[in-house]
């Protein structure tokens, strides 16, 4: 009745500088802290009453520092540098799994790589980084196993440009159940390139 709104429920975020948010279907994306040191929280709203932070992203953490939210369009999300880091910024988010990755730069790499996650061991969440070369795009895969080699998670399964790329896991599995402690297995595969890395989940 928009004659007499009831109140579903109140989910509250702490922020010292007043939040910026953009929404794409069930989704609320809002930014927290202050001046150079700010996040994006990923919100799911599809169950109003039992809203869940499913994502989020530290834009000091991955050298975007000083930004503000400007737009949400499909699930990608533009923000706009300031002072010393001018430019566009687009992030892309991919439910379920919760993880916001940073868009390529203009800047292309010369190598393949994969960076060791950080940090490392985690409780909550951690950031994979890594790097494609060349001109054209390739068809990019970055799953997590577990010791005994069965797939746990798939964080990245499309094609991708060349650039410079960072991936957060939750700690998740394919169910959305939090994995237990141990040692996990993240693998990239990216054309020919081939790489895997060990990471600690500790509870």
């Amino acid at each position: 009745d928009p004659y007499n709104p009831q109140e579903i429920t109140f989910f509250n975020v702490a922020s010292a500088d007043p939040p910026q948010i953009g929404v794409w279907q069930n989704y609320v994306f809002w930014t927290v802290g202050r001046w150079f040191d700010k996040t994006i929280l990923a919100i799911d709203t599809s169950e109003p009453t039992d809203i869940k932070v499913v994502g989020n992203f530290d834009l000091q953490e991955n050298s975007i520092g000083w930004a503000n939210l400007q737009d949400v369009e499909r699930n990608f999300i533009y923000l706009t540098g300031e002072f010393f880091n001018n430019g566009l910024f687009i992030l892309k988010f991919t439910p379920p799994t919760g993880v916001v990755e940073l868009s390529p730069g203009s800047d292309v790499p010369d190598r393949f790589s994969l960076q060791q996650n950080y940090p490392n061991p985690f409780n909550l969440n951690t950031i994979i980084r890594y790097s494609l070369p060349g001109s054209v795009k390739s068809h990019v895969s970055l799953k997590i196993y577990n010791l005994l080699g069965q797939e746990v998670q798939t964080l990245v399964d499309e094609l991708q440009m060349p650039g410079y790329y960072s991936v957060r896991w939750d700690g998740k599995d394919k169910q959305g159940k939090d994995v237990a402690s141990g040692i996990y297995l993240y693998q990239l595969k990216a054309g020919d390139f081939v790489e895997m890395k060990k990471m600690t989940v500790l509870r």
